[in-house]
């Protein structure tokens, strides 16, 4: 029945667009005048938009790709939520190692600030301090009572609690959520099996990741590649077979410096980006950026007021009107607009602008626009999107207009052909 009515909408569909087409003919163009070139070009539209409509087996391959720190796993495990097979019983359970080491790799880091801040925990936690100080990635402390016990210990005590509250959600790592976690009075690990929200935050583990899904009629691969130390070269490798390409970007990394190279993340991002547009590789492929992170932009212009020039000298002569308009209409603004009716979102809106103006230009520079054109590639196009970290209502939206602009793209390509 399913099968019925999707091939029913499939030819309604191709119906009324073929129907679009003829009115268009009809009112816009002269049929008389046409030439014989212009009859066939339009004939071979249609002829191409059938083929397009009709092939159901045809697989967009998708590239995700992005800085480690982009939180670009959020990315995917998002998408495998919302569009792929989910989290399975047998996933939960194996996760909750990957979550053990997550806790134990930032109380880590936060024993480290301690000492350069000089903070020190109460004697009677000594014990279990030095004790998730001698822990490694390969101790098994999934079923370690004293692990929980240290990690609960650790995460009440009034010196953390207050060392947590003066910080912002900038200077602590993401899997502060998961020590949060464990130190709730109604946690039990033996009972414990974690939550889809708990699995986005999960960073995956080194590797080559595919996920499989289907959208609107057409099926999609997903690929991300994590953790490479030179990752341009892997990524070359499936530029060939790639239909589309996700960058994602982190757009409140400007003063987050990128280890081991020396340069903050951001611009990390915009050299990958420069790497990706200068490829040989890509003919005709449509690039879309995922600028992550933008509650953290807001709060670091608008509440911490951090001046963008002192990473970025040419923002002191950015003039926002004079640049491609944002829509207003898109769910992150929108949902600024409704939860932070006291914020200036004029300067959030301008730093915002400014990042996404810096990856545009480089389409833009001579320099690069050589390099395009000898690989006849003209209508290369960039599509841009921003996100709020974990937030899947969002994360729900962008997709499905991710989806559209390769479905657009596809369309208004076969007009170059």
């Amino acid at each position: 029945m399913n099968q019925l009515l999707m091939k029913y909408i499939h030819r309604m569909f191709y119906k009324t667009l073929t129907y679009m087409l003829r009115i268009f003919r009809f009112f816009f163009l002269n049929t008389d005048s046409l030439t014989d070139d212009l009859s066939s070009k339009h004939l071979s539209i249609e002829c191409k938009l059938r083929e397009i409509l009709t092939t159901d087996n045809e697989v967009v391959d998708v590239l995700l790709l992005g800085p480690e720190a982009s939180s670009k796993s959020m990315v995917y495990n998002q998408i495998k939520l919302l569009k792929g097979e989910g989290f399975s019983k047998l996933h939960r359970l194996e996760a909750r190692s990957l979550i053990c080491i997550e806790v134990m790799h930032v109380l880590q880091l936060i024993f480290k600030m301690f000492k350069s801040e000089n903070i020190v925990l109460p004697k009677t936690l000594k014990a279990a301090q030095d004790y998730i100080e001698s822990l490694t990635v390969h101790d098994n402390v999934e079923y370690e009572a004293k692990f929980f016990e240290s990690v609960s210990a650790i995460g009440n005590s009034p010196t953390f609690v207050n060392f947590v509250k003066r910080k912002t959600s900038t200077d602590l790592p993401a899997a502060i959520y998961y020590v949060d976690l464990m130190c709730q009075s109604s946690f039990e690990f033996t009972k414990y099996l974690p939550s889809d929200q708990d699995l986005v935050r999960l960073k995956l583990n080194n590797g080559i990741h595919q996920l499989n899904f289907c959208s609107k009629n057409r099926r999609f691969k997903l690929i991300n590649i994590v953790n490479t130390i030179d990752h341009s070269k892997k990524w070359a490798m499936f530029f060939s077979n790639t239909h589309t390409i996700m960058l994602c970007v982190d757009s409140a990394s400007f003063d987050i410096p990128c280890e081991p190279r020396n340069r903050d993340l951001l611009t990390e991002s915009l050299m990958i980006f420069t790497f990706i547009w200068r490829s040989k590789h890509i003919l005709n492929v449509p690039i879309i950026i995922l600028f992550n992170q933008q509650e953290i932009l807001l709060e670091k212009i608008c509440v911490e007021n951090v001046n963008l020039a002192l990473y970025f000298p040419e923002f002191t002569n950015f003039n926002m009107d004079k640049c491609i308009p944002d829509t207003r209409n898109e769910p992150v603004y929108k949902q600024f607009s409704r939860n932070y009716p006291h914020l200036n979102l004029v300067k959030y809106l301008e730093a915002r602008l400014f990042i996404r103006d810096k990856f545009i230009r480089i389409t833009q520079d001579d320099r690069y626009k050589e390099v395009n054109d000898k690989i006849s590639n003209p209508n290369l196009r960039i599509f841009c999107h921003y996100l709020i970290s974990y937030n899947t209502p969002i994360m729900r939206a962008t997709l499905r207009n991710c989806i559209d602009d390769i479905i657009l793209y596809n369309l208004e390509k076969i007009h170059y052909q």
